[in-house]
């Protein structure tokens, strides 16, 4: 249970890194969004590791070398399940406490998309509540965590088939430090 709690949290507090280096260099503004949007890619990259990681620990310490392909899809679910609920604390934190305001920069930012596209100026109005109740940050942080199980699943779905070892065949040994 420490290796999921431990990756999880670890993941989580580089994807809370990253939310926070986006809000300092002011990419979580209305003006700015578009191009802060470029760089969400680098949670993705810390997933990946943070559950790459994970399972070769789970494969090597606990699994002494051998790992099943459904042993490192578990691994690295339960991996993401805690890195979804860690998140979800620093996302309501953050939307609450820290950047207040930037739900409605996400709700002025989806609109001027909707405008771009040249919807209607009736269907975008009509479309501002629905968009304020979406963006609220409890419905971000519930959307959020369940996105983030999902992805967390498809990731270990496809590093589980990399990290495992074939049966009867263990891994490696660590190479020493």
């Amino acid at each position: 249970m420490k290796l999921y709690v431990t990756y999880g949290f670890l993941i989580a507090l580089g994807s809370a890194i990253l939310t926070m280096a986006l809000f300092a260099l002011d990419f979580h503004t209305f003006e700015n969004m578009a191009a802060g949007q470029k760089w969400n890619w680098l949670g993705v990259l810390i997933s990946i590791a943070g559950i790459s990681l994970g399972m070769r620990e789970w494969r090597n310490d606990v699994g002494q070398g051998v790992m099943s392909y459904g042993r490192g899809v578990g691994t690295g679910t339960l991996i993401s399940v805690w890195a979804a609920l860690f998140n979800a604390v620093f996302t309501l934190i953050y939307f609450m406490v820290i950047n207040p305001g930037f739900t409605d920069a996400i709700v002025q930012f989806q609109m001027a998309e909707m405008e771009r596209k040249g919807m209607p100026a009736a269907t975008i109005e009509q479309s501002e509540g629905v968009l304020r109740f979406m963006s609220s940050a409890p419905m971000l942080t519930i959307m959020a965590t369940i996105m983030s199980v999902i992805f967390g699943v498809l990731l270990s779905l496809i590093i589980a088939a990399v990290i495992k070892s074939k049966p009867g065949q263990s891994a490696p040994p660590p190479i020493p430090a």
